[in-house]
């Protein structure tokens, strides 16, 4: 059993941004994109015979996407990059594709059913996605560093890892300058 006294100050504070409800949320829609999609490509994966160029990489890639999806349900907030891209690709094919068909009228079941599928995910990962977290996680917070930072500089500005002594006051204050180095 994890206890707030075994947590890191951050990890206290990312469990407190995101409430009880929508990481269950996110469970679910990871599950539900996860399920719906492995029933549709997996059987492809198993049972094919000759198979176009780009539609065995979209299956591949569409079955590596569940299998993703899958660690989102134990890992909801780290693997939001997961919906990103689940969001946009939809996004992008019903705007670049879809739509033009459906203004020729040239709209056939397959695309259609396509179409289906992929409004259901531009409608419902938006709503499971905890934006307050994503703005402040994937646009407010600074990104990884671009070079080398010497050891003794970072020692210097607090990012030496302090989790192997336990001291609980250096990794606070750690979390607190991180913004400086990642710059």
């Amino acid at each position: 059993m994890v206890t707030t006294a075994s947590l890191s100050s951050s990890a206290l504070r990312e469990r407190r941004e995101v409430s009880i409800l929508y990481l269950y949320l996110l469970r679910a829609v990871y599950l539900l994109i996860g399920i719906g999609m492995g029933i549709q490509v997996w059987p492809g994966i198993f049972h094919h015979d000759h198979v176009e160029l780009m539609r065995s990489v979209t299956r591949s890639m569409l079955a590596g996407m569940t299998l993703l999806m899958f660690v989102g349900v134990r890992y909801p907030l780290q693997m939001l990059p997961l919906l990103f891209f689940e969001f946009a690709w939809k996004a992008i094919w019903l705007l670049s594709f879809a739509v033009p068909l459906y203004l020729g009228n040239q709209l056939g079941p397959d695309e259609l059913a396509s179409v289906q599928a992929c409004l259901i995910g531009v409608i419902v990962v938006p709503i499971a996605i905890p934006w307050k977290y994503a703005f402040n996680h994937y646009i407010l917070r600074h990104g990884d560093r671009w070079k080398y930072l010497p050891v003794e500089v970072a020692a210097r500005q607090g990012v030496v890892d302090h989790h192997a002594d336990g001291n609980a006051e250096k990794e606070r204050a750690r979390d607190e300058d991180v913004d400086q180095v990642w710059r």
